[in-house]
């Protein structure tokens, strides 16, 4: 005598196969192509088994990050940068914790990691910096509230997790003019200098830099112009063209390579991924700034450099957001403790 299954039954001397309920909806039955019961049991065990084995792969943590990437992905949500340091950062975590379900993951769990990520070096100092901390979490709230949403888990985790809003591109530390002048002083190469002067004189995003092309230094009335503006493979953040007047020492670095050599990405190539790098300087750019003895600097200190030092001097916050391509709201709660003119107004009297 054949073992019953449940959800197997007969229609007309054919043997179907009905699945259980799935998120309160039942799923059509699958015919079995069989008039013999023993051969249908068989089927129907082997189709029972397979929907198990799939449910409970899709209550682990590491599978549903795979197809939450994949949906993230064609829903040109994630870009590839994003896709791949996510997967990084949650596919850690996900053997950290032993590819745990899902339903397990709790703020418990959560604050116990995120102390964990506190105790961590950082790579500009002993420890990990908030900034780095936030970026590790919000990776992971994306992923929690990407399970709320698909109804995988009833409640998001990390509701009650108050992360803090950290500015990824704010930095407490920038550069001085002695430490400027350090990393100034003997630069390995000319795409090194490329950045350090374009950086500390002119602001420029990193992302800036490697779309920069010859047509964007013009000769204008008082001088020349770096003039930052859509190219046919790029477009810049804030979707708007704007000057910047030439400082003397990157005209004298232009003077020196003409108006091709210094730029790492070609000109006339088209922006793909990964660029086509002339140099690529990560590597390059890194062990210099720890052989100056400066290893927290990252190309984003370089801007803040530029524009702190602007508004140490007393440049207005209008004028110091036009050269950045940042809102006024922004340059203001970044920079305006740095302005001499910040002090209470009754401290004048």
């Amino acid at each position: 005598m054949a073992m019953k299954i449940r959800g197997l039954y007969q229609k007309r001397g054919w043997y179907y196969y009905q699945a259980p309920m799935q998120d309160g909806e039942r799923p059509p039955a699958i015919a079995l192509k069989t008039r013999n019961e023993i051969d249908a049991v068989n089927k129907a065990f082997e189709l029972h088994s397979k929907k198990a084995l799939h449910a409970q792969s899709k209550e682990s943590m590491g599978a549903l990050l795979e197809e939450y990437l994949r949906v993230q992905a064609a829903r040109r949500i994630h870009t590839p940068k994003t896709s791949h340091v996510t997967r990084l950062t949650l596919t850690a975590l996900v053997k950290e914790w032993g590819d745990p379900k899902v339903a397990s993951i709790d703020k418990r769990k959560v604050e116990e990691w995120r102390g964990q990520l506190q105790k961590r070096k950082g790579l500009a100092g002993p420890t990990m910096s908030e900034a780095s901390i936030g970026s590790y979490l919000r990776r992971l709230s994306g992923f929690l509230s990407w399970l709320v949403e698909e109804k995988h888990i009833r409640e998001h985790p990390m509701a009650a997790i108050r992360l803090g809003r950290v500015k990824k591109t704010r930095r407490d530390r920038f550069c001085t003019v002695e430490e400027r002048e350090k990393l100034l002083a003997d630069p390995p190469n000319e795409e090194i200098e490329f950045i350090l002067l374009f950086g500390f004189f002119a602001g420029l995003r990193f992302g800036e830099m490697l779309a920069m092309q010859p047509d964007w230094i013009t000769s204008k009335t008082g001088g020349k112009v770096l003039t930052v503006k859509e190219t046919a493979y790029w477009k810049p953040k804030d979707k708007e063209t704007r000057d910047i007047e030439i400082h003397p020492r990157i005209a004298a670095f232009l003077q020196r390579y003409g108006t091709k050599a210094p730029f790492m990405l070609e000109p006339k190539k088209p922006w793909k991924e990964p660029p086509a790098y002339r140099f690529n300087p990560k590597k390059a750019f890194r062990a210099y700034v720890v052989r100056c003895g400066l290893p927290w600097v990252t190309y984003h200190t370089l801007r803040h450099t530029f524009a702190t030092h602007l508004a140490m001097r007393g440049a207005r916050m209008a004028e110091i957001a036009g050269l950045l391509g940042d809102s006024l709201r922004v340059t203001e709660e970044t920079y305006i403790a740095y302005s001499p003119a910040s002090g209470s107004s009754i401290d004048s009297l």
